[in-house]
């Protein structure tokens, strides 16, 4: 299982703009290669579940489950 980085300042997260609000997709297989523990860009402790409520992981930004970014933005 992948994990992605936490930390908003790795290159793993890429920035996109919905509107005016910020995002920042995980590129999992990035900072993941192996299904590790730290982050390879970085050496962030990876997240393996939503960090807000534990759901499992998808592709996007945003839990399907709580709603709650992945990763925080300094804006947004």
């Amino acid at each position: 299982m992948h994990g992605f980085c936490p930390n908003p300042n790795c290159p793993s997260n890429h920035a996109y703009t919905v509107g005016e609000e910020l995002f920042m997709k995980p590129g999992k297989e990035e900072c993941d290669p192996v299904g590790g523990t730290y982050c390879v860009l970085c050496g962030e402790v990876l997240e393996k579940k939503c960090p807000s409520c534990g759901a499992p992981l998808n592709e996007g930004a945003v839990c399907t489950y709580c709603g709650n970014r992945y990763v925080p933005c300094s804006q947004g």
